[in-house]
């Protein structure tokens, strides 16, 4: 299976897939701040990585609606918060922002476990989605002696 073999150090197995992500920042008081929808980068059953104009801090709280192929013509509701955000591109100012999830539906969230390992599976190009996606380093410092 994709999750013991090719799993590394994470303990979700990311998918690098682009979802549509609806988000709004929330502040201390309850309030809502900053309002954006953006593509997931990659995600898994414990969060995601998307690309924003915002730097935002590590801790604030994100209310987010996602839509996935799995459920279609529902919007799935979740809540997270920021781990860390760096800037991805120097001139244009985005960020690269990880997105760890910490309110989200039981059954949806299991339901997104099982897509992410039926994905892992699947073969493209004569490999697993998987394998194309391990990125432990000892397989870096085998292709770089060959």
């Amino acid at each position: 299976m994709a999750r013991d073999d090719y799993l590394g150090r994470r303990k979700f197995p990311r998918l690098k897939n682009k979802y549509l992500v609806c988000f709004r920042t929330r502040r201390i008081d309850g309030s809502y701040g900053y309002y954006d929808s953006t593509l997931t980068r990659d995600i898994s059953a414990g969060g995601m990585n998307i690309i924003i104009d915002q730097d935002l801090a590590p801790g604030t709280e994100l209310d987010m609606t996602l839509r996935f192929p799995l459920f279609p013509g529902r919007v799935v509701a979740a809540k997270g918060v920021v781990v860390h955000a760096f800037e991805e591109s120097r001139g244009q100012k985005l960020f690269k922002t990880r997105v760890k999830f910490i309110d989200f539906d039981s059954f949806l969230l299991q339901s997104l476990n099982t897509y992410i390992d039926q994905e892992m599976q699947r073969r493209v190009d004569g490999k697993l989605v998987a394998q194309k996606l391990d990125r432990r380093k000892s397989d870096r410092r085998k292709k770089a002696r060959a």
